[in-house]
């Protein structure tokens, strides 16, 4: 009786454990999508490896980077990416020559894009 009641409460203990996982994860997964579609949204420049784009075409490689970093043997546990991480690992900076990806705004004033993200995550995270 006693191995049973303890084998329960374990089950009870992971299962709220790997709920409270998801929760998380699902929580960074929508602060991800929403970076995204305001990237896909924005009326900025994308400016990668000295070539300008549109925010659609930077959405579709930022969502294309994304989803191969996601689906790569040698990449963190999809559980475990969260929306700095996407900032940081993916939408900042070329893989390939490491060159910073930037923005241009309205005004002709050039920023680094992961300064840009940061604080749309802010932007984000408050709401």
């Amino acid at each position: 009786m006693r191995l049973a009641l303890l084998f329960f409460t374990i089950t009870i203990f992971l299962c709220q454990f790997t709920l409270a996982k998801d929760e998380v994860n699902q929580n960074e997964q929508r602060k991800i999508n929403s970076l995204l579609q305001r990237i896909k949204k924005s009326e900025v420049i994308f400016i990668r490896n000295g070539s300008e784009y549109s925010p659609k075409e930077a959405h579709d490689h930022l969502k294309r980077k994304l989803d191969y970093a996601l689906n790569s043997w040698f990449a963190p546990a999809k559980s475990k990416w969260t929306a700095k991480m996407f900032i940081e690992e993916i939408a900042s900076k070329s893989s390939f020559s490491k060159k910073p990806y930037q923005i241009k705004l309205k005004n002709g004033e050039v920023l680094n894009t992961e300064t840009w993200l940061k604080k749309l995550l802010k932007e984000i995270e408050k709401k």
